[in-house]
């Protein structure tokens, strides 16, 4: 069983439905409800039998063949799943777990997914080619709505030259946790990844380095995906896209690691 396969098997979910599974629901639903209106509207204007008969089964295809592909659409679209879910945690007004961070964190999409839970709202702002101080604007909006977690991960875009440039991402990072410190969120940091670029190693190591040490000290919980998902070249190849970001595989080992750190704090 490789690292992935286990991921999902480790995956704890509580209240959780597939997907597909929802879908068949909201269509045969969609459809007896409107068969049932139909038959209603029939009987009132007294259509003969067979012609309601036939009207009744138009009915039925018609729903199947429209709304069954609109379905499917959006179960195999994260992105239309991801807005789908922001608006209805909105409407809800329920804020659990927020992400931020780059394009890595943006690309997990929909992370209750990841994570294998339902029951909780999950928010995803991440946005790709961020740094880690303009990161600092969605720690402040984090903070202002007063979600109970938020994971960051960020400094894959700071340009890492020496190590002065590598103290200032590293600054930037503790005040974005310091932002949320303050608002009593708890943040859960994940690690900096290694990238295709060879050269980066050194200070990647360096900027981990501070950021761990620095969790350490504040009791702050992270996450370090490099153990997982890399070899001494960077990413493996099976769980990226394009040797810098992250593939499905990927993603479902990170939300294991997500999964196990919410249980530890009983929050599952």
């Amino acid at each position: 069983m490789n690292i992935a396969d286990k991921a999902i098997k480790d995956i704890k979910k509580p209240f959780c439905m597939d997907s597909l599974l929802v879908a068949v629901i909201l269509l045969v639903t969609l459809s007896l409800v409107t068969t049932v209106a139909n038959t209603n509207i029939l009987s009132y204007f007294n259509y003969p039998v067979p012609i309601s008969r036939i009207l009744i089964v138009i009915s039925l295809l018609s729903n199947f063949f429209i709304t069954f592909p609109l379905l499917a659409i959006i179960i195999m679209d994260e992105q239309i799943q991801q807005q789908i879910y922001l608006h209805a945690a909105a409407y809800f007004g329920k804020h659990d777990i927020a992400f931020i961070g780059d394009s890595i964190i943006k690309g997990g999409h929909v992370w209750a997914t990841k994570i294998g839970v339902y029951n909780l709202n999950v928010w995803n702002y991440g946005h790709g080619g961020l740094t880690t101080k303009q990161v600092s604007f969605y720690a402040q909006r984090v903070a202002k709505e007063n979600f109970k977690f938020c994971f960051v991960m960020c400094g894959g875009n700071d340009e890492f030259n020496d190590s002065n440039s590598v103290l200032q991402s590293y600054r930037d990072y503790i005040a974005n946790l310091q932002i949320l410190k303050i608002a009593h969120v708890e943040a859960i940091v994940t690690l900096l990844l290694y990238n295709k670029i060879e050269n980066n190693r050194k200070h990647i190591d360096e900027f981990n380095n501070k950021i761990r040490i620095y969790c350490i000290g504040n009791q702050i919980n992270f996450i370090d995906l490099n153990s997982f998902l890399c070899d001494g070249r960077g990413l493996k190849k099976e769980y990226t896209r394009d040797g810098n970001h992250l593939n499905f595989k990927a993603y479902l080992i990170w939300g294991r690691e997500i999964n196990r750190i919410l249980h530890e704090k009983k929050y599952l």
